[in-house]
């Protein structure tokens, strides 16, 4: 009983006639086709004498299918923002193993789109786009030096 309430129970489309079981832990995230998967297993499997409402289905995909539009709008929002930020000056925040942060300032020199994150150039160190914590232009602030690049502040 442990090792079903460990993991979850999914019949695969190759063969629905095995059982197999998949990691709770796994990033993994349901997609469009895993959703006709199940859905056709659902409708295969039903009681006949008290068949299902097609229109729920339908409901339930169209859910599904804005959902997945919402995350690329949001991926597309995010790289479009973080492509707005080339060239600024911004201070980063970064929690260090000992407890501490690890401030720094710098110019953005280049972006990185890797898969679903985005990643800002700073002083020769790649920081997440949620490490910002300040963004300035300096065509509209008073010319200074930048702080140091790394304090540690507990």
């Amino acid at each position: 009983m442990d090792a079903i309430n460990s993991k979850y129970l999914y019949t695969p489309a190759s063969d629905p006639n095995t059982i197999k079981y998949a990691d709770k832990n796994s990033n993994s995230s349901l997609n469009f086709e895993d959703f006709l998967n199940i859905m056709v297993s659902q409708l295969q499997n039903q009681d006949f004498t008290n068949p299902v409402d097609d229109s729920q289905y339908m409901v339930q995909m169209a859910q599904l299918s804005m959902v997945q539009q919402m995350q690329g709008i949001s991926q597309d929002t995010n790289r479009s923002y973080a492509a707005s930020l080339l060239g600024k000056v911004a201070t980063v925040s970064k929690q260090l193993t000992t407890g501490g942060n690890a401030v720094e300032t710098g110019y953005i020199d280049s972006i990185t789109f890797s898969k679903d994150e985005v990643q800002l150039m700073i002083n020769d160190r790649l920081y997440k786009l949620t490490d910002i914590v300040q963004i300035f232009d300096p065509d509209y602030t008073e010319a200074g030096p930048l702080p140091e690049k790394e304090t540690e502040q507990e």
